[in-house]
């Protein structure tokens, strides 16, 4: 996640579920729970050396995703001969976005784009920035929601993405669509996961959307009727200490920031700033395993409806 600040209070909807029974979170057994916890370790890792984009933790990173995608025989995109979609940052440097799709059943032309960026902030001098939950966490779970929808295809088709050069500024995100490798008209919602793992104290999930997004209420009350989980419907809680007392702009402060530029319509879902944000603790070993395979199921049946209802 990148940092994005704005003066003003963050606009916020919906209703808060956090009772009692919320600590105890029951997994739904949806997902590989064994492959997407050990897709975080390795992800996070020394031997990636924080992801930093233009590294080599980050070609590591590339090569560990590239295989994933292959095991899971995922579809180029549009043409392509690679997973590996390539942009430009500058003269000197680019960046690499790893792009598969599962094509749908009923409407294949038209996609929702599942995002996770596996960048990071690399290290200083012998001290590494590993970014278990930003974002190794959502990338592990973008790939464990795609080996399910390989084998079960939705009516639209889902392309996964994992972005590049998030940490910079949403590079990857703005290149994929910029470039238009799908014509932005065909993009009928975006689904971003950023940061799944450490969901604080009461063990909250936040999920954020666009305003444009299409009947949001009815969506999230189902979502809400399925999981155990505790839902805050807006990211309104991550306040930061100062003069200005300066609050996060959530609706830009990752990869969906990219696609409501374009009026996409998106849902954002994650944890939200916490401790270890951007610190060497990032750590997988700070994850509770439980609160991030549900996480992870809970992004799938996000995944579900949006699939079931958009048009």
């Amino acid at each position: 996640m990148t940092r994005l600040y704005v003066l003003v209070a963050v606009w916020v909807f919906g209703t808060f579920n956090c009772d009692a029974s919320c600590q105890d979170v029951q997994l739904l057994e949806t997902v590989d729970h064994a492959q997407a916890w050990d897709d975080v370790k390795h992800l996070s890792s020394d031997d990636f050396e924080g992801r930093k984009t233009g590294t080599k933790g980050s070609v590591k990173a590339q090569q560990y995703l590239l295989k994933r995608f292959k095991e899971m025989r995922l579809s180029f995109v549009a043409g392509q001969q690679s997973y590996s979609v390539p942009f430009s940052l500058t003269e000197y440097q680019n960046g690499t976005n790893i792009v598969g799709m599962v094509r749908g059943v009923i409407a294949p032309e038209k996609y929702i784009v599942v995002t996770a960026h596996y960048d990071h902030i690399g290290h200083y001098g012998s001290t590494i920035f590993n970014g278990a939950d930003d974002n190794a966490s959502g990338v592990s779970a973008m790939m464990a929601i795609a080996f399910e929808v390989a084998k079960y295809p939705l009516k639209h088709s889902v392309i996964f993405l994992a972005t590049d050069a998030e940490e910079q500024g949403l590079k990857g995100a703005k290149a994929f669509l910029k470039d238009e490798v799908i014509r932005i008209s065909d993009i009928r919602a975006n689904l971003n996961l950023d940061m799944l793992g450490q969901g604080s104290r009461r063990q909250t999930l936040y999920v954020t959307h666009s305003n444009n997004y299409p009947n949001k209420e009815a969506l999230l009350a189902r979502i809400q009727a399925k999981t155990r989980q505790c839902l805050v419907y807006g990211h309104n809680r991550s306040l930061r200490a100062g003069q200005n007392k300066k609050r996060i702009d959530w609706l830009n402060a990752s990869d969906h920031g990219a696609f409501g530029e374009y009026g996409i319509p998106f849902i954002y879902v994650g944890v939200g700033e916490h401790k270890d944000y951007h610190k060497a603790s990032d750590e997988w070993q700070r994850i509770p395993k439980t609160f991030f395979l549900a996480s992870v199921e809970t992004s799938y049946l996000l995944l579900q409806e949006i699939d079931r209802h958009i048009k």
